[in-house]
């Protein structure tokens, strides 16, 4: 655990001045961020937690889906879209929340892709019909994944099943560079700009080998991290209250747990294995 102290400032004030100390020390600047970072520059539609559109479409009633007796996501945003430019809103991107993707046993991620039943037409119609660049969330990755070798995917994970070991609570970890890699890669064919990676508490606290494992937690983020600005991408990481230490190479620049990465060269990948 890492203690912050300011003298003045408050909470906000501990923050900028541990963040300022960590960018001295591994010489990057909050002011190129704020400057070139897409998120930070324009105004963007979210469907986050406490949004309208968060697990509920157009003409849905109040019921919170899936499923969705309305019109799916994919028309729901389309009608977000005309509307906002009918009356003078211009949104530049869009954040798409836990609800787009496939969740697996224990809520996991299972295949990171959008579901037919939300986006008809794929994630890549949405993002050229509005123009807007996405922001897609992730969680933790569930041990069924299609992504896994025990599953049949093409990658390694330390998988984590309830009853195989003690304190097992199914939750799964990508150990390989190549996976993040591929994922990023594939993910920006379909118009992401944005990775944001929530749940780090969670995935932390509930992993027996993230907690058994001195460098897990650290490689873990450098990973994704390095795939998001080896394609061009900025990430963002939520909830690290547990796994700050870890991520101290990291320039903090967008709010409290939330960082960023700086963006690098693009490297070519490999196709990642996943049910479309």
């Amino acid at each position: 655990y890492v203690m912050v102290a300011s003298p003045t400032g408050g909470v906000s004030g501990a923050m900028e001045f541990w963040g300022d100390k960590l960018l001295g020390v591994y010489g990057k600047s909050r002011e190129e961020t704020w400057g070139t970072d897409y998120a930070l520059q324009y105004l963007g539609y979210s469907t986050d937690n406490g949004a309208y559109y968060y697990y509920h479409t157009e003409d849905n009633g109040t019921s919170r889906g899936p499923p969705y007796h309305g019109k799916d996501y994919q028309q729901t945003l389309m009608d977000v879209k005309q509307y906002s430019e009918s009356i003078g809103v211009p949104y530049r991107y869009i954040l798409l929340d836990s609800w787009w993707y496939y969740q697996g046993k224990g809520g996991g991620v299972s295949n990171w892709v959008g579901r037919p039943d939300v986006f008809p037409d794929g994630n890549s119609y949405l993002r050229n019909a509005t123009g807007w660049p996405i922001m897609g969330h992730n969680r933790w990755w569930a041990v069924d994944n299609v992504y896994s070798r025990d599953n049949g995917g093409g990658y390694e994970f330390v998988t984590e099943k309830k009853g195989d070991g003690q304190d097992f609570k199914d939750f799964a970890w990508p150990t390989e560079q190549r996976f993040w890699d591929d994922l990023m890669y594939n993910s920006t064919q379909w118009g992401l700009f944005m990775y944001e990676q929530d749940w780090l508490d969670v995935e932390y606290d509930s992993m027996v080998y993230l907690n058994t494992n001195a460098t897990a937690a650290r490689t873990w983020l450098h990973q994704m991290g390095s795939a998001a600005a080896n394609n061009h991408l900025t990430i963002q990481y939520l909830s690290l209250i547990h796994i700050s230490e870890p991520t101290r190479l990291l320039s903090i620049s967008y709010a409290v747990f939330c960082l960023k990465k700086k963006k690098k060269k693009q490297q070519n990948k490999k196709e990642l294995y996943s049910i479309n």
